[in-house]
């Protein structure tokens, strides 16, 4: 429908000449001025306002200068620059952890919804993605559900290109560093006057990026985390006229990656060994994404259509013990389809006190996953004959259980489909004129997702009991059916600011929802009890077969939704002639059912999702950019998170008044750059240092193992010469040591330690 609309209004749309002059436009543009441009021609955001002050959120927002200086290169390098906005690196692109004011989980659903270009990303697995041809990242934090619906409980990231309307040229850089660490980007950018006013823009970028790593593997003496990738990305925008504008963007992204660097842990006298594990451990994914927005405004409101395809095509493999034994191993495979659309009407924000915002959305995704594990001979010797032997042992001590072979598959695959469908809409009154001004703001949001998942498990092996069976006899066991879940949600949130000359005042309160699913990695667990269960002394007969599809059994595999609701008062101020401005926010939030990540007791291969019975968490944010004096700029941010269990037993233990693990106490970051002019035209010579830091994190619901307080300190010199700018930079430049990561597998403690120091170098043209 998109497609055949695009094509009548080339043919039948009355022309108008455009409003904006784009040809007055700046070939380059200064760091600082891209927002006024930015404003001037292009939309960015489809439901906040551009300037993220001006409303009634906790909020930060990246630029494009402070993501060249600080070389940021990914989402996990944005973990600190704003506050209480943690996201660790836990060795793969797979695993993108997010926590936000003490919410997150380490697996399946994400905290925050993630967009590009206003196109959603679905999948976690997706999340984080190099950053090549970025303009500019703003970061929502609390529940943004209202207008962006699941997964949205602790924000929003939203992350914009760079658009050729901004931008004509080409530019490329070339970066080198540590452990041969090597990455080239380009773009071009250029865009077209039409007759009659028609504008259209259009730009191509690349990237490639790759590492021999920085982790070692004793066993086999070869760097573990070894990174291969590239990706491009193709962007075209029509301004048909001064009402319809068009955009279409494809991209394509692949990466290849070792793992996973993580070393055992003797928590008694907190000594870390050597990474030594046998098996191959690696992450494969390739990803397209295929997004276009249709928009039409005029005096009133504003329509914006935006539909998406996103297709994932990702492989894991794990050693899962991490020991240089042949225990288990993982293998996961998922191939997803991910399609959505979502119509948004916003009436004209500039001309009337009464503004609104309408919106329905709707997704469909169906993912194909195989999730076999393997186990070894040593797996199969300390996790199914010792323990089948000891049973066979208390009535025949004289026997023994013996397999025909030493390797054993748990085989499970799935399909899961999930359709989404939301209705929502916003509502905010203006009393007053000028800067000094009321605004109240009313939103509702309705929510249905199904969710679905066919499930096939199956386990079988051969086995004799020495002395008395001569002949190896077969057993297998099966574990099949389907799972459903569906949610229906209602998520409001209201909020009271009062805006003055200096700024404003808020104060809000919203409820947050995460949809519930499926522990898929359960099931390996699930099967070698089972088998367990069969290798009993009174087995008998030639061949026996145990299909499951007990509904109890099969209730493990699934987890509930998180609820929350946050109360928050903040203000934005902007003071000392625009060379101060500063955010601050309180926060507190009750959860119900917070998604929690828990490894099973004892000798298991699996994790899986629970849900804890009641939360709290409270904290506050605080930022500021100054300058001190001319072409000095500083940045600081600050971020407390108290984050408790109210009400949590696991069957086992309570953990009621325990810190939630792996989200950060606090979060910290301060940054300085000088910029020195030199004498001819606009060269210059810039100096950057930031230092950043984060910590109480708690590795267990427990709270018995911990990182306490830690911090790097990061640096970069570059000289800007004509079109030209090369630059010295480092990472944790004091080499401060830390951990990332905690974790037990097969009753073993491991960790992943922090990266060492880093250096390197970069050339950047611009034409």
């Amino acid at each position: 429908m998109n497609i055949l609309l695009t094509a009548i209004l080339f043919l039948n749309a009355q022309i108008q000449p455009a409003q904006t002059n784009f040809n007055s436009l700046p070939k380059s543009i200064e760091p600082d001025s891209t927002y006024i441009i930015r404003d001037a021609v292009i939309t960015e955001s489809l439901k906040e306002l551009s300037d993220l002050t001006q409303n009634p959120l906790s909020s930060s927002s990246i630029p494009l200068y402070k993501i060249e200086n600080e070389r940021i290169s990914s989402p996990k390098e944005l973990s600190l620059i704003t506050p209480n906005f943690y996201i660790p690196d836990y060795g793969s692109k797979m695993t993108s952890s997010i926590y936000v004011r003490g919410l997150g989980a380490r697996i399946d659903q994400p905290v925050i919804g993630l967009y590009v270009d206003n196109v959603p990303y679905l999948n976690k697995n997706n999340f984080d993605i190099e950053f090549f041809d970025i303009r500019k990242v703003d970061i929502l934090r609390g529940p943004q559900g209202t207008l962006y619906g699941r997964n949205a409980i602790g924000g929003v990231m939203n992350i914009y290109t760079l658009s050729p309307f901004v931008y004509q040229g080409f530019k490329a850089s070339i970066d080198y560093g540590s452990w041969n660490t090597f990455n080239a980007k380009a773009a071009l950018y250029f865009k077209h006057n039409g007759k009659n006013g028609r504008q259209s823009g259009y730009s191509i970028s690349a990237y490639y990026k790759r590492s021999d790593g920085a982790y070692t593997n004793i066993y086999n003496d070869e760097n573990c985390d070894k990174y291969n990738g590239g990706g491009a990305r193709a962007r075209m925008i029509w301004h048909i006229n001064n009402k319809w504008e068009m955009e279409h963007t494809v991209s394509a992204d692949i990466i290849k990656q070792g793992g996973y660097a993580y070393s055992q842990y003797d928590t008694l006298n907190q000594q870390v060994s050597p990474i030594n594990y046998n098996d191959p451990c690696n992450y494969r994914r390739f990803t397209l994404t295929n997004g276009y927005k249709l928009q039409y405004s005029n005096e009133k409101i504003r329509f914006s259509s935006v539909t998406s395809w996103q297709y994932t095509d990702d492989k894991m493999v794990l050693d899962q013990d991490f020991t240089d034994k042949s225990m288990f191993t993982l293998s996961q495979s998922q191939k997803e389809h991910a399609f959505t659309r979502d119509f948004v009407i916003t009436s004209n924000r500039e001309n009337s006190n009464l503004t609104w915002i309408a919106g329905l959305f709707s997704f469909h995704k169906n993912n194909r996953m195989n999730a076999p594990v393997y186990f070894g001979q040593d797996g199969i010797d300390n996790l199914i004959l010792k323990n089948a032997n000891d049973g066979i042992h208390t009535v025949m001590p004289f026997a023994n259980l013996v397999l025909r072979d030493n390797t054993l598959p748990l085989i499970t695959r799935f399909t899961m489909p999930s359709t989404g469908m939301a209705l929502y809409g916003q509502i905010s009154y203006k009393l007053g004129e000028g800067n000094n001004y009321w605004l109240f703001t009313g939103g509702l949001r309705l929510d249905y997702e199904h969710a679905s998942m066919k499930y096939n498990s199956i386990a079988s092996l051969a086995y004799k009991i020495t002395p008395i069976m001569p002949a190896y006899k077969d057993v297998e066991v099966k574990m099949n059916g389907v799972k459903r879940l569906n949610f229906t949600e209602l998520l409001p949130k209201i909020s009271i600011m009062r805006a003055f000359d200096l700024g404003n005042i808020y104060a809000s309160v919203a409820k947050g929802y995460k949809a519930g699913g499926f522990n898929t990695q359960i099931f390996s667990d699930i099967l070698q009890t089972k088998l367990m269960n069969t290798l009993r002394p009174n087995m008998g007969g030639t061949t026996s077969t145990t299909e499951t599809t007990n509904e109890n059994e099969a209730d493990q595999t699934t987890y509930k939704p998180e609820y929350n609701w946050n109360f928050e008062i903040g203000s934005h101020i902007t003071a000392l002639d625009n060379k101060l401005t500063a955010s601050a926010s309180v926060f507190y939030i009750m959860s119900k059912n917070q998604q929690i990540t828990v490894f099973p007791d004892g000798q298991s291969t699996g994790r899986m999702m629970s849900n804890a019975g009641k939360s709290r968490s409270c904290g506050i944010e605080l930022s500021l950019m100054y300058t001190l004096i001319e072409n000095l700029r500083c940045n600081a941010s600050y971020g407390y998170t108290n984050a408790k269990f109210k009400e949590y037993h696991d069957g086992n233990y309570d953990y009621s008044d325990k810190y939630v693990p792996y989200a950060p106490q606090n979060t910290a970051y301060i940054s300085a750059e000088y910029s020195l002019p030199l004498q001819k035209d606009d060269n210059k010579l810039l100096f950057h240092i930031d230092w950043s830091g984060a910590g109480k994190i708690y590795w267990d619901e427990a709270n018995k193992y911990c990182q306490p307080f830690y911090s790097i300190l990061g640096a970069n010199v570059s000289l800007s010469i004509s079109k030209f700018t090369i630059s010295l930079f480092s990472r944790n430049l004091t080499g401060s040591k830390y951990n990332t990561f905690y974790f037990k597998s097969v009753g073993n403690s491991f960790v992943q330690v922090c990266k060492p120091r880093m250096i390197g170098a970069s050339l950047k043209i611009e034409l």
